[in-house]
C-alpha cells in the first residue's frame, strides 16, 4: 500500500482548507445519548448515499458537553457488522490535536517553554543544514519549524507500523540519517519563515513528549488523557487496539469500494491514533469546556485558549493560514478544527470556543471533495 499511501499523504494535512464556520446508512443511530435531531439524522444519511460511506461515528457537544454519541452504517459492510458508537474508527490527523495536548500537559509542569529549542530535548541532531538555527516547541505545534514532509515517501505498510519513531526521526532528520534529504527533509525557509503543514514535525512532537516526559507517548495518553477522560477504545496501535471493534477501512479500486488492510505508518503521533465517535467526542468536550471533564482536568483553561488561539502565518505562495497549536482554523477568534484523511479514513472535528458548541466525524472511507463538503456542513448544522 505504500504508493496509495504516499499519494494521499499531502491530504493529511487538513481536508479542511477553505472552511470558515461563522445517528445506519439509513438504518439509524446506534445508542445515542440523546436521540439526534432528525434534520441532523437526515443529513448524515444523504451524506453517505452520496458519497458511499460505509459507516460513519458521529459525536455532538453543547456548551462543553457531550450531549450526544452515534453511529450509522457498517463497520464492516461484507460481513453486516454495524457501526456503533463505541466502535474504534482511524482518527488520522486528528491525531495531532491528542499529541499537542500531551506535549502541552508537560509545558503545564513546567518542564519547557513554547519558545524553547527543541534540540537540548533531543539525543539526535534536528537542524534546517541551510537555516542553522533553533527549532522551537511553538514552530513544530504550528507547522512554522521548517521540517518538511518533501521526502515522506514509500513509508506505509499493512497493520502497525514496522520501524521505530526514533529510528524513523533520526533517518529523515539527521546528517547521514537513511532518508536524510537537506532539499526534502527542510524547507529552503528557515524556522519561523513559512508555514508548511508536516506529518514529520508531529511525529518530533511525540517523540519530544517520550524525552520530556519520562515515558513512551503511548502511556502518557493512556495515563493523562484517555483514562481521565474515560475514552475506551482509544489506542495508537492495533496491538493495543487488542479486540475492541473497529472500523474496516475502504478505499476506491475499479470504481467502486473495498476493504483494504490497516495502514500503519512510522510518524505515528501525526496520525496513528484509533478511537471511538462517543470517546474523541468527550475529548473534543474537554477542549470547549476548558480543559476539564466531569471532574477531570487534563489542560489548564489558559492553555486550551492558548493552543485554539490562532495566528496567521504564510506559506509559499503568499497565502495566510490561521494555526494554532494542533487546531486549525479559517478566521482569527471563530471555529477551530482538525481534520484527517488516510486510505480508509476521512475525519473532522470542530467546535467553537465561544459557545463551546462542536461535533465529531468519523468515517471508514478514503477523503474525497464531496465528502470533505458534506461534512463541512454537518458540522456547521450540528453547531447551529
Amino acid at each position: 500500500m505504500p504508493d496509495q499511501r504516499s499519494k494521499l499523504r499531502p491530504d493529511r494535512r487538513s481536508v479542511m482548507s477553505g472552511l470558515v464556520l461563522g445517528s445506519a446508512v439509513l438504518a439509524g443511530p446506534a445508542g445515542a445519548a440523546e436521540p439526534l435531531p432528525e434534520a441532523l439524522s437526515r443529513r448524515i444519511a444523504a451524506l453517505m448515499a452520496a458519497s458511499d460511506v460505509p459507516g460513519l461515528g458521529f459525536g455532538q457537544i453543547r456548551g462543553g458537553k457531550p450531549i450526544s454519541a452515534a453511529a450509522f452504517g457498517f463497520a464492516d459492510r461484507g460481513r453486516r457488522l454495524p457501526a456503533t458508537p463505541d466502535t474504534a474508527f482511524l482518527i488520522s490527523s486528528i491525531s495531532k490535536v491528542v499529541t499537542g495536548t500531551a506535549l502541552m500537559q508537560l509545558r503545564d509542569r513546567r518542564l519547557f517553554a513554547l519558545d524553547d529549542p527543541v534540540g537540548p530535548h533531543l539525543d539526535f541532531p534536528a537542524e534546517n543544514p541551510r537555516h542553522p538555527g533553533p527549532i522551537t516547541f511553538r514552530q513544530v505545534l504550528t507547522h512554522t519549524s521548517s521540517i518538511s514532509d518533501g521526502g515522506y515517501e514509500g513509508f506505509g505498510v499493512d497493520g502497525d507500523p514496522k520501524i521505530p519513531l526514533r529510528d524513523f526521526l533520526t533517518g529523515y532528520l539527521s546528517p547521514g540519517g537513511r532518508w536524510f534529504s537537506p532539499g526534502k527533509s527542510y524547507l529552503d525557509a528557515g524556522p519561523g519563515q513559512q508555514w508548511s503543514y508536516s506529518n514529520v514535525a508531529f511525529a518530533l512532537a511525540g517523540y519530544l513528549a517520550e524525552r520530556i516526559g519520562g515515558g513512551s507517548l503511548k502511556r502518557q495518553s493512556a495515563r493523562n488523557i484517555f483514562g481521565p477522560l474515560r475514552m475506551a477504545p482509544a489506542a495508537w496501535s492495533l496491538a493495543d487496539l487488542g479486540g475492541a471493534p473497529r472500523a474496516t477501512p475502504y478505499v476506491g479500486q475499479n470504481g467502486k469500494l473495498t476493504p483494504r488492510a490497516p495502514i500503519g505508518y512510522p510518524d505515528w503521533p501525526a496520525g496513528l491514533l484509533r478511537t471511538s465517535p462517543r470517546a474523541l467526542t468527550r475529548f473534543l468536550a474537554a477542549h470547549a469546556a476548558g480543559g476539564s471533564l466531569e471532574g477531570a482536568t487534563v489542560l489548564r483553561t489558559d492553555t486550551v485558549a492558548e493552543m485554539a488561539d490562532l495566528k496567521p502565518f504564510p506559506d509559499a505562495d503568499g497565502h495566510t493560514h490561521f494555526q494554532g497549536l494542533s487546531w486549525e482554523g479559517g478566521e482569527k477568534g471563530k471555529v477551530v478544527w482538525k481534520s484527517g484523511g488516510d486510505p480508509g479514513s476521512h475525519t473532522l472535528m470542530a467546535f467553537d470556543p465561544a459557545t463551546g458548541n462542536g461535533a465529531v466525524v468519523l468515517t471508514n472511507r478514503s477523503p474525497n471533495k464531496a465528502l470533505q463538503n458534506d461534512m463541512q456542513e454537518l458540522i456547521r448544522e450540528a453547531m447551529a
